[in-house]
């Protein structure tokens, strides 16, 4: 990629964070109408990739707050994950998010509460994670939401699940039936 088009891609993304920056409050929240968990959980790691850690935290501490479940689930109320539908189909997926900002930031009470919880999602005889909430009992897993917890496992040093991750997404590309077709992404 040329430089000039580097520094334009960089100067745009330094504006969107600037951008949600002015729109939070510490300990409030985003200003504007940003009640569902959607809103949120990427913008900790935006805020980490952007060098501004002190703001992730503080963003941290509001999904703590606002979203964070007593069994380590995060969610929008007690009875909606989110109000797009994609985050109750890939029910941990918005986790991985969080629980990725939450290892960089060191928050290990809000850490090991989310693993608490997400770790229930990993079948450990094939290395895959859930991909459905864990009371559909369907045992349905998926490259997306497995290589997301495999990479969150890398980072927060537990190798071991990590490469049982990669072995399930090994595995699933080699049974692909022709990949120049496409890519099935879920298992039962």
């Amino acid at each position: 990629m040329p430089r000039e088009t580097l520094v334009r891609v960089a100067s745009a993304a330094g504006r969107a964070r600037d951008y949600f920056l002015s729109q939070f409050t510490p300990g409030v929240g985003f200003i504007v109408d940003a009640r569902d968990l959607c809103c949120y959980y990427k913008a900790p790691m935006m805020l980490l990739a952007g060098g501004r850690r002190k703001e992730a935290d503080a963003l941290l501490n509001v999904i703590v707050t606002k979203f964070m479940q007593e069994e380590g689930d995060f969610k929008s109320s007690v009875v909606l994950k989110s109000i797009k539908p994609e985050y109750s189909e890939f029910w941990i997926y918005t986790n991985g998010w969080i629980l990725r900002a939450a290892n960089q930031l060191r928050k290990r009470e809000m850490l090991e509460a989310g693993l608490a919880y997400t770790d229930r999602y990993r079948q450990v005889e094939t290395g895959g994670f859930l991909t459905h909430r864990i009371d559909s009992q369907d045992g349905v897993t998926d490259v997306l939401t497995t290589a997301h917890f495999g990479l969150f496992h890398l980072e927060a040093g537990r190798e071991d699940i990590a490469r049982q991750a990669g072995g399930y997404l090994c595995r699933v590309i080699s049974k692909q039936p022709d990949l120049t077709d496409g890519l099935y992404i879920r298992i039962n």
